[in-house]
């Protein structure tokens, strides 16, 4: 079974340069390889997304690029054009935000743990108190209950790090959220496709970082690390 990984641009950081954004992006292909995974970057139809489709495949990165949209509404929406520009709709998927990095390999190791797992679906999580982030709330056996978008339900953020054992249930899983309209102000997040795992009784599962190992670019206000709150 083919796992896929793909590295949602970070695209909505219009702040930033676009060397700052090609190296960021640069950096998370060149964090992710070691997995072996099939690497999938998605760009939009912007000047940016040319820059970077142009250089990636310049320096022979051995990656995948997918087309999407240039104002496409949100890392999930940016998911599903991904998928089906690339005709995809088996395997494994994990998706990884393009603004986030770590300073160390726990996500690795957090990723590998997840894809190895009996698990349905699953995230990667670190403690913040941060409410730019999404948060979960566990059950008693230690599996997600629930997951908010930009609200504290709880101490446990989501890293931008999401797996999904079959892609074919993530894309059914996106098609009720965009059928219920689960956007927020606007953009539609990955994070609340775990709801649907949720209430259709499937495994999610977590791992846990260090919040010293993040560090995600917000586009109001730069890097920050995830510990810094």
């Amino acid at each position: 079974m083919i796992r896929y990984l793909l590295i949602t641009a970070a695209g909505h950081v219009q702040e930033r340069s676009q060397q700052q954004r090609l190296d960021t992006l640069r950096r998370a292909v060149d964090y992710y390889r070691p997995l072996g995974f099939e690497v999938v970057v998605a760009l939009g139809d912007s000047q940016f997304g040319r820059l970077a489709h142009a250089e990636l495949l310049s320096e022979s990165k051995q990656i995948s690029i997918a087309h999407v949209p240039e104002k496409v509404q949100g890392a999930l929406a940016t998911a599903n054009f991904a998928m089906a520009d690339l005709g995809v709709n088996n395997g494994s998927l994990h998706i990884a935000a393009g603004d986030t990095f770590f300073h160390d390999d726990s996500a690795l190791n957090a990723i590998s743990n997840l894809s190895s797992s009996a698990a349905d679906a699953g995230t990667v999580v670190f403690e913040s108190s941060d409410e730019r982030h999404s948060f979960v709330t566990l059950d008693e056996l230690g599996s997600v209950q629930f997951v908010a978008e930009k609200t504290r339900v709880s101490q446990l953020a989501t890293s931008g790090n999401f797996y999904f054992a079959k892609t074919e249930e993530f894309l059914e899983a996106s098609k009720w959220c965009f059928t219920n309209n689960t956007n927020l102000n606007g953009k539609f997040f990955v994070s609340t496709a775990l709801n649907f795992y949720v209430y259709r009784g499937r495994k999610v599962s977590v791992e846990r970082i260090s919040s010293t190992s993040v560090c995600k670019f917000w586009a109001d206000s730069g890097p920050d690390s995830g510990g810094a709150d």
